[in-house]
């Protein structure tokens, strides 16, 4: 089923994390009905020191987890409000957006820009890997047996369920098959690719 993979800077992958954050705000709005399902891609810190950790609930004390660059959790947006400039405050309070009103104009350029409704939050316990997400389309490249054909193993012995221990037949940035090798500037169509294990 066809989904969105959202690149959210670490910051507000916290305010999302906590529930302080319920809109996200973007210049573009995907052509699916809502409700649909939204993963959250948390971007990678631009400096050492910026690295983030973030507590995922689960039990009384909470699991410090670092998750730059992976996929942290997923979201239903539920509804999109479309907002055009002059809306910008009374549509997307700094309460719901974690966005100053004076980065809301900076960031639209005074154009109209779309509040995706955060709903349903799911935090995952360990996050996922942008190579178990595919382009929305894209060839699935699995054999019959349910095994990636785009992997081989890397040492006899190895389990082939392990992606770990594989390596691609193509070289990864040659690969023929549309598997996520990078995170997208915004957003982008995508879909959970297939289990490589053959028995799920």
């Amino acid at each position: 089923m066809k989904a969105i993979l959202l690149s959210i800077k670490p910051q507000y992958c916290e305010l999302i994390v906590s529930g302080q954050k319920k809109i996200e705000v973007r210049k573009s709005e995907p052509k699916l009905n809502t409700p649909f399902k939204c993963y959250v891609y948390c971007t990678k810190a631009k400096r050492a020191d910026e690295d983030y950790m973030y507590i995922i609930e689960g039990n009384e004390y909470g699991q410090l987890l670092y998750c730059g660059g992976k996929v942290i959790g997923e979201f239903i947006c539920d509804r999109i409000i479309t907002v055009t400039p002059g809306n910008y405050v009374r549509l997307l309070p700094t309460k719901l957006t974690a966005v100053f009103p004076h980065d809301l104009i900076n960031y639209a350029g005074l154009k109209t820009i779309y509040g995706w409704h955060i709903s349903d939050l799911k935090i995952y316990d360990k996050p996922k890997e942008l190579s178990e997400f595919r382009k929305a389309g894209g060839r699935q490249c699995v054999s019959d047996n349910g095994i990636c054909c785009r992997y081989i193993q890397a040492s006899p012995g190895d389990d082939p369920a392990d992606a770990n221990t594989m390596s691609c037949i193509y070289g990864e940035q040659n690969c023929p098959f549309e598997y996520l090798n990078h995170p997208p500037q915004s957003w982008c169509y995508v879909e959970e690719r297939r289990k490589i294990n053959a028995n799920l």
